[in-house]
């Protein structure tokens, strides 16, 4: 008897992996999800891009404060190498003198 059942086992082993599986459940609305998946896919991104704009004016703001900012409050350099030295701006005048950069 444990013959005909390990026989009639492996006939079913073999009925099993013979037959197709179904997949007519996964099948049914298979576009219709897909095709919602991609919408929240792009609607989450739409909502990302759509912060990113209205903080655009933001960050503009702050960019254009930190400009005005270094404009204004840089003291202004001294014309010439020896004034510089006198003044205590020895690096930055160094520095506009050997890249030829004007003062001030």
């Amino acid at each position: 008897m444990d013959d005909r059942g390990e026989e009639r086992l492996d006939r079913l082993f073999a009925m099993a992996r013979g037959a197709r599986p179904d997949t007519g459940s996964a099948e049914h609305g298979f576009e219709t999800r897909l095709a919602a998946r991609i919408a929240s896919e792009r609607e989450e991104r739409a909502r990302a891009f759509a912060w990113i704009w209205r903080l655009v004016p933001v960050f503009s703001m702050i960019v254009l404060f930190l400009c005005l900012y270094s404009i204004f409050s840089a003291p202004p350099a001294p014309a010439d190498l020896g004034a510089a030295l006198i003044n205590g701006c020895e690096e930055s005048m160094l520095v506009d003198v050997l890249t030829g950069a004007t003062g001030g």
